[in-house]
C-alpha cells in the first residue's frame, strides 16, 4: 500500500512513523519492515491461540493457516500453505517521482494470469 491508497494498513504505517519518528515520509524499507512485523505478529498470536505456546513449529503452522489474510491493504492478501510459502505473487506498476512520491500506474495483478489495467 502507498500513502495515496488511504487504506487502514497505510494508516497504521503512517501512525507508526509519526509516533516513533523513524522516517519523515513514505520509505519502502520501512514499509517492508512493517509488513513483515504485521505478518509475524499475526502468526505469533495465532500460534499462541492454537497451541498455547510459540515455537518454530507452531509459528510455521500458524503461517500455513493464512488463506487470503488481509493486512489492511498494506499488501495484497497473503496465503501460505504447506507446499507454498510464497505469500503473494501480486504486483502493480508504480511511478517513482523525483521528489520521492509514488503514483500507482496499474491495478494490482498476478503476472501471467491477469490483465494489467492502466489507471491513467
Amino acid at each position: 500500500g502507498l500513502p495515496v491508497d488511504g487504506t487502514p494498513g497505510v494508516k497504521i504505517l503512517t501512525d507508526l512513523w509519526e509516533r516513533y519518528g523513524t522516517v519523515d515520509s513514505f520509505d519502502t524499507a520501512y514499509w517492508e519492515g512493517v509488513v513483515v512485523a504485521m505478518i509475524m505478529e499475526r502468526a505469533f498470536i495465532r500460534a499462541h491461540e492454537k497451541t498455547g505456546k510459540i515455537t518454530p513449529a507452531s509459528v510455521n503452522k500458524a503461517l500455513e493457516s493464512f488463506a487470503g489474510e488481509d493486512f489492511g491493504g498494506l499488501v495484497p492478501s497473503v496465503t501460505y500453505s504447506q507446499d507454498d510459502h510464497g505469500a503473494s505473487f501480486t504486483a502493480r506498476i508504480v511511478q517513482v517521482n523525483e521528489d520521492g512520491t509514488y503514483v500507482p500506474l496499474t491495478n494490482f495483478f498476478t503476472p501471467g494470469k491477469e490483465k494489467i489495467r492502466i489507471l491513467k
